[in-house]
């Protein structure tokens, strides 16, 4: 590619050239007619001096040899040849003589001249004629002029002609002179004008070579480019508006990017999954929880394989195809249960250009769905249990089929207690609607642990004794004070020790100790019960949780105690956590604020 500047100088180099040679032809051509009408004007001009000396001629009056003398000085002087021709078109004398020849003879006076006997007869009609052309009798070219001659009687009549002849040697040696100054001229007006094209080209190419690399620079990503080209012509113009053309460049690729990364850290930060695919199905973006929730390492390379499993690819292409969301829940291989929703991707007028892929791990809701279902049935069952057994016990009473009085405090006591735990179920309904609600407001006081704990374990002697199982309360010699809610620490406690009970089989073992742990007490409540399955410690403490029944007693109840016992430790500020071993047992551990 040929640069501007090089094309400057050949355009340059091409103008000066051709205007050289026009101005060379033109002159030449121009001084050519000029030379030769002067010369015929010359001609002209000798050939009126000589009419009366040639008239005289021609009436006789001069003598034949003197007017040749006179002829051939003339002709020396003003390097001409004149000939003389009468009325009748004959040549009469000649001022040119060859060697050996007095006169010429007729033939040769004709040859020597370029006119014809058309132009000897206008001649002799009164017409001056002026003619240029090669001559053969002088083996040059010639510039001849015909003049008539008129007598001096009272009615003028041409009695003849003089016919001059000059070669235009002279005029040729001015011309070439004048064609070697002119291109002398030429040469020297060429060579400026090189160094003038050279530094009028160099001047013009610099900058725009300069703008041509900072606007590849700013096509690489450079935006901080400036030009530092102050001229008040075209070229500073074109530099000023390209140095404001960078700065909004920049400026919007500045605001693109914020807004480019605005959008990134918002799909960065999604908890949902989201992929975009192109129209080939090509991965155009993908962000991290996409990546987890197809248990997908961030370090290796994101592969359509990775995304295509099963179904997906499936789908991908029939929302393609149909351009209609779809949507389907899969299981993954780690066990989530993940919402897939599939839609296409369309430009303003309607045309599809992709698939967006939306991914949600519905894992806890499904869980907390089947929960609601479990804890609905698990409900109605407890609801129906005692109020079928309430049932069971009233209609013999009212029909009067009992009459031992003995049946009868005995049927009075079973519905006694039916009722007592229809109450403790809706208890603890309202209690966890409560939490849920916000609307506990605890008391807080200064609370005897040690006493509350030996008050509520004596409640439960019982149920230890009716299963036979050993209880121990490690207590510290002198008592421990705690800032809390006293009655919902009492519920606390009864809670987990009820818990141990229903999960500890005959003759097992529970055991609650006391902690001082700097600002704080420490409660543990230990058995030697069930256990807790590994992979169900992490959902005990959701609402209506409960362990698989099939290795839990009949009684296991409804679920809703460790969430509200977890509720009611998070409202006091405090922590509570859980170590349990299938089979071996289950200890519970949380912390009240020590009081003085």
């Amino acid at each position: 590619m040929k640069s501007i500047f090089s094309r400057l100088i050949i355009s340059f180099i091409v103008t000066i050239l051709i205007a050289i040679f026009s101005i060379g032809v033109l002159f030449s051509g121009l001084l050519e007619n000029y030379l030769t009408e002067q010369k015929e004007i010359e001609l002209k001009s000798k050939g009126n001096r000589i009419v009366e000396l040639s008239r005289d001629y021609l009436n006789h009056n001069i003598d034949e040899g003197t007017f040749a003398y006179v002829l051939n000085s003339i002709d020396a002087v003003v390097d001409s040849r004149t000939l003389i021709v009468d009325k009748s078109g004959n040549f009469l004398n000649f001022s040119y003589r060859p060697k050996g020849y007095n006169i010429p003879p007729l033939p040769l006076l004709k040859r020597a001249t370029i006119f014809d006997d058309s132009d000897i007869a206008q001649i002799l009609r009164g017409s001056t004629v002026s003619k240029s052309g090669y001559s053969i009798f002088f083996n040059e070219p010639m510039i001849t002029v015909g003049i008539p001659i008129y007598n001096t009687d009272y009615i003028p009549t041409i009695i003849g002609a003089i016919v001059l002849s000059s070669p235009v040697t002279g005029v040729n040696e001015i011309l070439n002179k004048a064609t070697a100054l002119l291109v002398f001229a030429s040469l020297a007006a060429l060579a400026f004008s090189l160094i003038t094209a050279f530094f009028i080209s160099r001047t013009l190419s610099r900058p725009i070579h300069t703008i041509s690399k900072a606007a590849r620079d700013v096509a690489e990503g450079n935006y901080s480019q400036k030009l530092s080209i102050s001229r008040k012509d075209e070229i500073g113009s074109l530099a000023s508006s390209f140095n404001y053309l960078t700065e909004k460049l920049k400026d919007t690729i500045g605001d693109l990017n914020n807004e480019k990364s605005k959008l990134s850290d918002i799909l960065y930060s999604m908890e949902e999954g989201l992929i975009a695919l192109d129209l080939s199905l090509n991965i155009i973006h993908i962000n991290p929880a996409a990546l987890h929730l197809l248990d997908i390492k961030k370090s290796s390379p994101v592969l359509k394989d990775d995304i295509y499993g099963g179904d997906i690819f499936k789908n991908a292409s029939d929302v393609l195809q149909n351009g209609k969301s779809i949507t389907y829940e899969k299981e993954t291989s780690e066990g989530r249960i993940v919402s897939i929703i599939m839609s296409p991707l369309k430009y303003k007028d309607g045309h599809i250009y992709g698939v967006i892929i939306l991914l949600q791990d519905i894992s806890e809701s499904v869980k907390l769905e089947k929960m609601r279902r479990d804890f609905v049935a698990n409900v109605s069952h407890e609801l129906r249990t005692p109020l079928t057994s309430i049932r069971g016990f009233i209609e013999p009473l009212i029909d009067g089929t009992v009459e031992d009085d003995k049946t009868i405090l005995k049927y009075h006591t079973i519905i006694r207690s039916e009722t007592l735990r229809l109450e403790k179920l809706i208890n603890d309904l309202l209690d966890l609607s409560r939490f849920q609600a916000g609307k506990v407001v605890l008391d807080i006081q200064r609370v005897d642990i040690t006493e509350l704990i030996s008050n509520v374990s004596a409640k439960f002697k019982p149920q230890f004794d009716s299963k036979e199982i050993k209880f121990a309360f490690n207590k510290p010699k002198d008592s421990l004070f705690v800032s809390a809610d006293g009655d919902r620490l009492e519920q606390l406690i009864i809670i987990f020790i009820d818990n141990a009970i229903k999960f500890t089989e005959r003759y097992g073992k529970i055991e609650i100790s006391l902690f001082e742990e700097g600002d704080a007490v420490r409660i543990s409540i230990e058995d030697s019960g069930l256990g807790i399955p590994k992979e169900d410690i992490p959902y005990i403490w959701d609402r209506f949780y409960k362990v698989d029944k099939s290795r839990t007693n009949k009684n296991s109840g409804t679920g809703l105690g460790l969430s509200i016992a977890k509720n009611i430790i998070e409202l006091h500020g405090q922590h509570i956590w859980v170590e349990s071993e299938q089979n071996k047992g289950t200890r519970f551990e949380f912390t009240m604020k020590k009081e003085a």
